[in-house]
């Protein structure tokens, strides 16, 4: 199954509101559109001026990290996720650096990134490279959840592409023959490294609420019996039918079904 289609089939049947670690209007986007359930906000939307230094070793160390520093701030659910891209003729440079590779040269932006990367594999003809992603979902008092994904590309020699954003348009889908930047946000969820870390996160929030959910069938099992009990409600009938039915016994009823579909979700993922 596809990462995208997994997320949105079995991603968290309970909604949250949950913080971005990140400013990044673009990573906001794509976030957004792989949890469609849920709310997901930025610190700067909600007058919070956030900030993480990134200067961990690893990927890892650099999403737990900024998880960690928006979590003290807002003390609720907070995604953070570091990505980068990993050349091989170039040892997995830039690697974590990807977001500062240059900066030593003076080289503070995307497109100047993107050219010093190629100069440096001007004339390589081993040109394969790595989008890797590591995500992290922060709850609080229980474990982090991580997430990792990385997705096999080739480096081209020229930008081509708008869309997306970093090292997008020089990031060749030999599969597809388009560039990350030449695909639509839907496309890219489809197969992207975050994407792929997304699902990984999505599958280790279905288990954990597994528990909830098994909870919610012996709650609706004990529910139906006291329902049905006396021939109050009959089975099948439609709402309006149901002889002496209360408000409060329909509103009930409503909660229930609501309940049985969404741990009958949680248990086919």
């Amino acid at each position: 199954m596809r990462a995208v289609d997994f997320l949105r089939r079995a991603t968290v049947c309970w909604y949250m509101r949950i913080y971005l670690a990140s400013n990044n209007a673009h990573k906001h986007a794509e976030f957004s559109s792989l949890f469609p359930m849920h709310t997901i906000l930025l610190p700067k939307d909600e007058g919070i001026d956030f900030f993480s230094p990134e200067d961990g070793s690893t990927f890892f160390a650099n999403a737990r990290q900024k998880a960690d520093a928006l979590y003290d701030v807002v003390h609720a659910p907070v995604f953070a996720d570091d990505s980068g891209l990993c050349v091989d003729a170039l040892d997995g440079d830039p690697g974590v650096h990807s977001a500062r590779f240059g900066a030593q040269h003076g080289v503070h932006t995307d497109t100047a990134r993107m050219q010093l990367l190629l100069e440096r594999m001007h004339g390589r003809q081993d040109r394969a490279c790595s989008f890797v992603c590591v995500a992290v979902l922060k709850l609080g008092s229980v474990p982090l959840c991580v997430g990792r994904g990385v997705c096999r590309g080739v480096l081209t020699t020229e930008m081509s592409g708008v869309e997306g954003f970093g090292y997008d348009p020089i990031f060749l889908l030999p599969h597809l023959g388009r560039t990350f930047a030449q695909l639509s946000i839907e496309e890219k969820n489809r197969v992207s490294h975050r994407a792929l870390a997304a699902l990984r996160l999505a599958q280790v929030l279905a288990m954990m609420q597994l528990p909830r959910a098994l909870r919610y069938e012996l709650k609706l099992l004990r529910g139906a019996r006291r329902m049905t009990r006396g021939g109050v409600l009959r089975p099948g009938a439609p709402c309006a039918q149901r002889k002496g039915q209360t408000a409060q016994t329909a509103r009930r009823h409503k909660f229930y079904a609501r309940a049985r579909r969404c741990a009958r979700r949680i248990h086919r993922a």
